[in-house]
């Protein structure tokens, strides 16, 4: 058995150990089944062994990316497993996957649409202040399902037409936090610096407008860190393990100058926080 989700590892790239352990684990998760009704991957991976009748290690390559493809990274999976590490079997199916989106990306096996579609999406910071300082022309067409410019934007980019995008917010949650008027706090209980994530700071600064109502109605001093940027999660989740870890690594010194300041780090996001 060879497991590595750790991209230092000679092995992490090696694609036929990638696809040693896909066969692995998908064996186990067929045998289990306790996903089946999460995200299509399972589904999708019972469906190709039973219609086949064979073992899953004889799932072409084409099939294991089928499965991966399939997976958006919920880790829900991870959550419900009864073999995750500890466990002898050490089953870690989204660090797989983020393995297998890696493998791929490094050996430029994706295709052409997908590969420009990734790195334009990936740039957050870019996308969001551009199309928030043109909220008003950018929200009525991706609020807007199943339109001529939506249609076109998914034969180009392959962004569903179905899919409901969200809205850019008129002021970023940066501005409206600079340009707010702070309530006063005499005794503060302790201080925090929220860090906004691009979702927050470019699409819903009210929840950050609310996050910070609710620790100053609790006498927390609230601020906002210098400097920092997206996560990073779009370039991981892509597979671009390189290009993430150097975003990671700025904003973590960023944050870190902070924390010996004595503040604890707020996010309000998930996917941000991890």
């Amino acid at each position: 058995m060879t497991t590595t989700y750790d991209p230092s590892d000679p092995k992490y790239y090696e694609e036929s150990d990638l696809r040693e352990e896909l066969g692995r684990v998908f064996e186990l998760c067929h045998g289990c089944r306790m996903c089946f009704n999460y995200c299509d991957s399972f589904p999708m991976l019972f469906n190709f062994v039973d219609s086949k009748d064979q073992q899953h290690a004889d799932l072409t390559p084409s099939e294991q990316d089928a499965v991966v493809d399939a997976c958006f990274g919920c880790k829900i999976c991870y959550v419900k497993c009864p073999y995750i590490p500890p466990h002898e079997w050490a089953l870690d199916f989204p660090r797989l996957m983020l393995r297998a989106q890696a493998v791929r990306t490094t050996q430029h096996q994706r295709e052409i649409r997908s590969r420009v579609t990734d790195q334009v999406l990936a740039r957050t910071d870019m996308v969001g202040t551009v199309n928030q300082a043109l909220s008003a022309v950018v929200n009525p067409i991706v609020s807007r399902p199943n339109t001529g410019i939506r249609r076109a934007m998914e034969k180009v980019a392959g962004v569903s037409s179905q899919r409901l995008l969200p809205s850019y917010g008129k002021v970023r949650f940066s501005r409206w936090f600079k340009d707010r008027l702070p309530r006063f706090i005499a005794s503060p209980r302790a201080s925090v610096s929220i860090f906004p994530t691009c979702f927050i700071e470019y699409m819903a600064p009210q929840i950050g407008a609310d996050v910070t109502t609710v620790y100053e109605s609790q006498d927390i001093v609230c601020s906002l860190p210098e400097g920092v940027k997206c996560c990073g999660a779009p370039w991981l989740h892509q597979g671009n393990v390189a290009e993430f870890t150097r975003q990671a690594r700025a904003n973590v010194e960023r944050l870190d100058e902070v924390v010996q300041q004595g503040r604890d780090i707020i996010v309000s996001q998930p996917t941000c926080a991890y």
